[in-house]
């Protein structure tokens, strides 16, 4: 279902004429990145696509909430995912998204794709996503509910939890989908 959010977050921001960049945190294999920059496209606003994946595995826990790390959903071939993304207006930040997040801190941000499993990475994503999103933005998040089927994402919703008292977000009910609204 979050791609049915995001897709809304998308559409609404460029029917609101929003400017910045759209940021993806948790590429992996850059399916969704390219659905992101497909729309983009389609949308005809030019916004730039921002993917941030370290591309070498979950990082070291640093958290009791860093609980996901499946080896099915670790890709580490880049090569394979820049030409994937190659036609699309993408640039990649490879490395722990926990230190590489603040390639954001000046840009102007639309709407924020979270799909990092784990609270660690989430969190300092979120640090610079949250005051960075412009009004009306959007923060989408891959694993905000549906925890009977990926129990071990916690830490991605208990990261985002902060948003819920931030009165500058309003959370769609039932949904990964905060909107800014001041």
């Amino acid at each position: 279902r979050s791609l049915v959010h995001l897709y809304q977050g998308l559409l609404n921001a460029a029917r609101l004429r929003l400017d910045g960049v759209v940021a993806e945190f948790g590429v992996f294999k850059g399916g969704t990145t390219m659905f992101i920059a497909n729309v983009v496209e389609r949308l005809g606003v030019g916004w730039r696509v921002i993917g941030f994946d370290s591309f070498a595995g979950f990082p070291p826990k640093r958290s009791p909430l860093d609980m996901y790390d499946h080896p099915g959903c670790v890709f580490a071939d880049v090569e394979a995912v820049k030409s994937y993304l190659s036609r699309a207006n993408v640039e990649l930040v490879v490395g722990d998204i926990s230190e590489t997040c603040s390639r954001l801190a000046e840009e102007q941000v639309v709407a924020t794709f979270m799909d990092t499993d784990n609270y660690t990475p989430a969190r300092a994503a979120l640090a610079i996503v949250i005051e960075r999103t412009v009004v009306n933005g959007a923060i989408v998040f891959d694993h905000f509910t549906g925890d009977d089927k990926f129990r071990y994402t916690l830490g991605e919703r208990m990261a985002a939890k902060v948003l819920l008292n931030d009165d500058r977000y309003f959370n769609l009910h039932g949904t990964g989908v905060f909107i800014r609204q001041r």
